[in-house]
């Protein structure tokens, strides 16, 4: 009994700094979430600025094209070297910004399914993580071969730096991923500690019961050697006088009371429990501090009984946070 008593309480603790540490990381992950989310609104904001500038310069020259059409300026060479720049310069930066667009949404479809994923599905979703950061790095360089002037070397040297950001924000050693990871592997935890627990619980119950019956045999067993102790004292004293008769029955009457009442004590009070659940020490002094077996085996039902008090409460607590 003092062993499962002291198993319990180690279990206790360690699920109490487990769920402590799980609780952590939710927090930190949900952080990392609201982070990644804003930075890619970062992201998406600086590709549409892009393409909205690029856009603007598509239709300017088209309305510059169509003025010198009307006043008769307009000539084949130049007609066609603007529409050889917008078809080879300019729709290229709106195409793969568009895509960027497109792959930026997947991060974030990828990144709402992070936080409900499980084990099984998690890695799912870092395949979804990886594979579309891989299509944005494939792209990115062919935005880049567009955009070589100034202010598109500019543009280009920002989105790398949030792109860079955002996938060490994912799949980084410090990512969402890893934290995703840690956080499961502290419920595996969670969930094997309660296992235990369950275990220890039918450990402890059974081990409770073995000591009903211990004590019921042990009683029954004094009963019996009080029961001969009379009958031999009977037959000894049979033809002496009667005040010999009564000394006899006297002391053995005395001898088996002092014999059974401990164990009559011990079994009751553990009967007692196991009925009620209600975990109480065994309070008769004459008992706990006898220094004989009985008192030994008394003590160390108190000890047992002492760090299940100490214990449940925390119990109960951890089972109501959760």
């Amino acid at each position: 009994l003092d062993d499962v008593g002291q198993s319990v309480a180690g279990l206790f603790d360690k699920m109490i700094a487990v769920q402590r540490t799980e609780r952590a990381l939710n927090l930190k992950i949900r952080q990392q979430l609201a982070d990644f989310a804003a930075r890619r609104r970062e992201f998406d904001t600086k590709l549409q600025t892009v393409i909205n500038r690029v856009e603007g310069k598509i239709s300017k020259s088209e309305d510059e094209a169509k003025v010198d059409v009307q006043t008769g300026t307009a000539t084949v060479d130049g007609l066609g070297s603007l529409l050889s720049e917008i078809l080879t310069q300019e729709y290229p930066i709106v195409q793969n910004g568009q895509r960027l667009l497109q792959e930026s949404r997947r991060l974030g479809e990828a990144a709402e399914a992070l936080l409900p994923s499980d084990i099984n599905s998690l890695p799912q979703v870092e395949g979804a993580l990886r594979g579309t950061f891989n299509t944005t790095n494939r792209i990115i360089p062919r935005l880049a071969g567009r955009m070589r002037d100034p202010l598109g070397s500019a543009e280009m040297a920002t989105i790398r730096s949030i792109v860079s950001a955002l996938e060490s924000d994912a799949v980084g050693p410090a990512g969402l991923l890893a934290l995703k990871a840690n956080i499961l592997e502290a419920q595996a935890e969670i969930a094997a500690g309660r296992e235990a627990l369950d275990r220890n619980e039918r450990l402890y119950f059974n081990a409770l019961e073995n000591v009903v019956h211990v004590v019921r045999a042990i009683n029954s067993q004094a009963r019996d050697e009080a029961i001969q102790i009379i009958t031999w004292a009977r037959s000894v004293i049979l033809g002496s006088v009667l005040l010999a008769l009564f000394g006899g029955l006297t002391f053995g009457v005395i001898f088996a009371r002092r014999l059974v009442r401990p164990l009559t004590v011990l079994a009751g009070h553990a009967e007692a429990i196991r009925a009620s659940s209600k975990v109480t020490e065994i309070s008769d002094t004459s008992i706990t501090q006898a220094p004989d077996e009985f008192g030994v085996l008394a003590r160390s039902f108190n000890r047992m009984i002492a760090e299940i008090i100490v214990a449940r409460p925390r119990l109960v607590d951890w089972w109501e946070a959760e």
